[in-house]
């Protein structure tokens, strides 16, 4: 937990004992699961920011049938062959499903996300990561704490160029022209389509870009699952949500762009 920072005055924390300390005599516990709350209550958005454990619930039912796995093995690939280094933090990583398949190939990860519920459920996935309560808009690490920043269709913000060694590198995780078209088609009178997420980032140049498309056939209560999981959730009734996954589809296409970003002020 050596490269977390005071949320409030941006001094480094340093453990003592059970808590994390700031010279600043800022204190922040550190929870039985093993993670940090690193989210003061001013600088939260609402009362319970993030997903709630419902939603954590569906998404780590079904990320663990594997059917993201096509992801994680190209996800692997390019680790190897952009040289991904050191340490590692996945903004926005919810259940730490990613996080954690990450960690396989890079030593010393960190994972943050808003989501108390969420960070819980990653402690309980791989107890090796240090975890923590936080937002993406003010990351609580040090300057130049980290060789690679993921962020795996999840939110971002311009403090992730803080927060990277000046050799760092961004690794964008963002759904591609037809992602989840059939599962979109029963569900809105008038579809649209993904537009490539912006490769134009201040700081940073596109030193990669490989997109990974594969089909899955999903059960009706992976559908369920996926619709539970997606931003659509927000976009439609419960009731309609319902009906359109009522009935099983045959195919269901998975199509993301993989980005690999280099620092560059």
């Amino acid at each position: 937990m050596k490269l977390f920072a005071c949320p409030i005055c941006k001094n480094p924390l340093l453990r003592f004992d059970g808590s994390l300390k700031c010279r600043g005599n800022h204190s922040y516990d550190i929870a039985r699961e093993g993670y940090v709350n690193l989210l003061p209550a001013q600088y939260r958005r609402s009362r319970r920011p993030g997903d709630n454990a419902d939603m954590v619930a569906t998404r780590t039912q079904f990320l663990n049938k594997g059917h993201y796995l096509p992801l994680v093995k190209s996800l692997h690939k390019i680790i190897i062959e952009t040289r991904l280094g050191a340490p590692l933090v996945d903004l926005g990583c919810g259940d730490g499903y990613f996080t954690s398949a990450l960690a396989e190939h890079i030593p010393d990860v960190y994972g943050v996300d808003v989501s108390k519920p969420a960070i819980k459920a990653a402690c309980k996935r791989e107890k090796s990561i240090n975890w923590a309560v936080g937002t993406v808009s003010r990351l609580p690490f040090i300057d130049g704490a980290f060789g690679t920043a993921t962020t795996l269709m999840a939110p971002m913000s311009q403090d992730v160029s803080r927060v990277l060694l000046p050799t760092g590198k961004l690794c964008r995780v963002t759904p591609a022209t037809n992602h989840l078209s059939e599962l979109k088609q029963t569900m809105y009178r008038e579809v649209q389509e993904h537009r490539r997420a912006n490769t134009s980032l201040a700081h940073f140049v596109l030193i990669r870009s490989t997109r990974v498309t594969f089909g899955k056939e999903l059960s009706i209560e992976d559908q369920k699952d996926l619709v539970g999981m997606t931003p659509m959730r927000y976009r439609i009734s419960k009731s309609h949500a319902k009906d359109a996954c009522a009935t099983k589809m045959t195919h269901v296409t998975f199509d993301f762009w993989i980005d690999v970003f280099e620092k560059h002020d």
